[in-house]
């Protein structure tokens, strides 16, 4: 793996977002830290809390975590409780708290979103996390509210879950604001 010296943000001069994961925490951190200094905004998803990637939650506008990492952290806490914990702890603008097909959790700088799932006929729900982050980050890129963003990522998650074609042709290439609404608003 590339190390956190070799890191160079040029593979993403131009990009409105960056996303990285925890899996190389001091790498993503380095590349993140790069990113932000050039204006680019990063989310960021850690499957398991390790220094590293408290460190890298710092240098993050929106952390994805599961709801379990968040509940292992503060253990005695509610859902809620505990996710607004974990904000304030890291010191995020924002943290999206996933809840596999219930749905997630956003608290950002509007409050506390509670943001119910898609239901899906699931085939297969390898990817649908990394799908869900993708529609995130996308939402995010075309300035929408990180809730509007997240809500559209149960949505792209939900389908993901499905793997067939006709799951994907469902979500319009580029959508609109309004689109995303209209298409998250309904049943799946």
């Amino acid at each position: 793996p590339l190390s956190a010296d070799e890191a160079e943000l040029g593979v993403a001069d131009g990009a409105q977002m960056v996303l990285v994961d925890g899996r190389f925490p001091e790498v993503c951190r380095a590349l993140s830290s790069l990113a932000r200094g050039r204006g680019t905004r990063v989310v960021a998803t850690v499957e398991r809390m390790t220094d590293q990637n408290r460190r890298l939650g710092s240098v993050a506008d929106v952390l994805i975590m599961p709801g379990a990492l968040v509940q292992a952290m503060h253990p005695s806490a509610d859902p809620v409780d505990a996710g607004r914990l974990s904000q304030d702890e890291l010191g995020v603008p924002a943290v999206i708290v996933t809840l596999g097909g219930k749905g997630c959790l956003v608290f950002d700088e509007s409050g506390i979103h509670k943001l119910d799932g898609y239901s899906a006929d699931v085939v297969d729900s390898v990817g649908a996390g990394d799908a869900f982050a993708a529609a995130v980050t996308l939402g995010l890129a075309w300035d929408w509210p990180v809730a509007v963003a997240a809500a559209f990522g149960n949505y792209v998650g939900a389908r993901a879950c499905e793997g067939t074609s006709d799951s994907w042709s469902r979500i319009p290439e580029r959508p609109t604001i309004e689109e995303a609404r209209a298409l998250i608003s309904r049943p799946s």
